[in-house]
């Protein structure tokens, strides 16, 4: 893992003799680049850019920040003032082999040569057949006195190779596009000038006032601390946009209870929220962190304790009824205290949407009350929900007098005969004291039988790093 600033950056990501480069790169500031670059390197590491900016870059014709990429993973980083020569690429000119994934980028670009061919991410994915990029929350924007057209990826010689991109928006002013075969979620700028907000799209706390809000009136982006936490998440009504953590947040089991809904994304970057407290005064709709969640949550632990039949993180995960929306949880540690009713559960009372996504989840229940039958994961299923899945998630219980569901608690058996299609995924680590079930746990995470993410890892068992 190389952290990357002002005075290493050019040498660590760039050669004159076309030599692959490899490994673990993230940025420790804001990057500023002075001169016209010029990079024969292919890139098939992992770029990660924290959330800072990489500024002024100048690429000349047929290049890019890198020539070529491959099965490359550029994330979380903002390319802002970009001036591209001929045939380039903000990125790079061309996609070697394999997929390149981009994940939360911005590019804003500033002079685009009049050729047309040249592109917000890759200028051409034709040149190896089968190469594939995937381009998922990103942002390429054109301001209006720009007319030639770039698109995210073009395929100049052949419709054959697989640009994909996924909750994504092409901001051109001038409203021209250029490219072939872009397939899923691509918003063509002839239709709008924004088509997905920019609620969609992780923004970093040091480039939130990138020009693209300006297009986005409803956008809305906070980062987090002790002192304004309550101000933005114990409200009523619907919370929409993106929220941040700065740093570890401890509510003092203060009950939050509003009649709130949470429809945004709150980005944790692995700082903890603890505290949270559910009374039995709450009464049976009783909400944890939230009301409802129906947006994303990642990157973040959590912890609580309830006396009342609800979920730490919220009373209801999943927007009933809805098709088009989905609620992801992803990379997040959540602890329950004291389940001391039948539809209590780390996560939720109730799992009522049909597309709900867990992923990278690891759920721990520390202590139950008697005679209760809490679920591992959630209180209880709808017996609409569909759509519910797991991906390498993990649950660490306590032995309790009833048995616990390994999904949901009490609900009755129509909704049990359905946990096997849910169930795949999900992997459970038991014994009679909580420090045994979690001995358990480390040690298969130890032994390599449980495969955390790098982001829960790093939660779980923190580095210096």
């Amino acid at each position: 893992r190389i952290y990357l600033d002002n005075l290493n950056f050019q040498t660590k990501l760039t050669n004159t003799d076309g030599a692959t480069i490899s490994g673990i790169f993230r940025l420790s500031e804001d990057i500023t680049l002075d001169e016209t670059w010029t990079n024969e390197a292919v890139f098939a590491g992992s770029l990660d850019g924290q959330g800072y900016s990489i500024n002024g870059l100048n690429v000349s014709g047929g290049n890019g920040l890198f020539k070529a990429t491959e099965n490359a993973t550029i994330k979380n980083v903002a390319l802002v003032g970009v001036t591209l020569g001929a045939e380039s690429g903000a990125f790079a000119y061309t996609n070697n082999v394999g997929t390149t994934t981009f994940e939360d980028v911005y590019v804003s670009l500033s002079s685009v040569s009049e050729d047309g061919l040249s592109a917000g991410l890759v200028a051409d994915n034709s040149l190896v057949s089968g190469s594939k990029i995937l381009a998922k929350n990103c942002v390429v924007y054109i301001p209006e006195e720009i007319t030639a057209a770039s698109s995210f990826v073009t395929n100049k010689y052949t419709t054959s190779n697989t640009v994909t991109v996924e909750s994504c928006t092409f901001i051109n002013e001038s409203k021209t596009i250029v490219g072939g075969n872009v397939t899923n979620g691509l918003i063509n700028p002839n239709s709008a000038i924004c088509g997905a907000k920019a609620a969609h799209i992780t923004y970093k706390a040091n480039w939130a006032d990138v020009q693209v809000n300006a297009y986005n009136n409803d956008f809305k982006y906070a980062l987090l601390t002790q002192e304004n936490f309550a101000t933005y998440m114990n409200v009523d009504g619907t919370i929409t946009g993106l929220y941040e953590l700065a740093e570890n947040i401890d509510l003092g089991s203060t009950y939050y209870g509003k009649a709130n809904t949470f429809a945004g994304t709150l980005d944790g970057n692995g700082y903890t929220i603890s505290g949270i407290y559910v009374p039995y005064s709450g009464g049976a709709s009783a909400g944890g962190l939230f009301k409802t969640l129906t947006g994303t949550l990642k990157n973040v632990s959590v912890k609580g304790r309830h006396d009342r039949n609800s979920g730490i993180i919220a009373n209801t995960c999943g927007a009933k009824g809805a098709t088009n929306i989905t609620t992801v949880i992803e990379n997040v540690y959540v602890e329950a205290e004291y389940l001391a009713d039948n539809a209590a559960a780390p996560i939720s009372r109730h799992c009522n949407g049909k597309n709900v996504r867990l992923v990278n989840v690891v759920s721990v229940l520390k202590s139950i009350g008697n005679n209760k039958e809490p679920g591992a994961v959630f209180g209880g299923l709808s017996k609409t929900n569909n759509g519910l899945t797991f991906e390498n998630c993990y649950y660490i219980t306590v032995d309790g007098i009833q048995p616990l569901g390994t999904v949901s608690g009490y609900y009755g058996a129509s909704d049990v005969e359905t946990l096997t299609t849910f169930a795949n995924g999900l992997t459970g680590y038991t014994g009679e004291t909580f420090d045994a079930a979690k001995t358990a746990f480390d040690n298969a995470v130890t032994a390599g039988t449980v495969t955390l993410s790098d982001t829960l890892k790093e939660m779980l068992y923190p580095t210096n790093n």
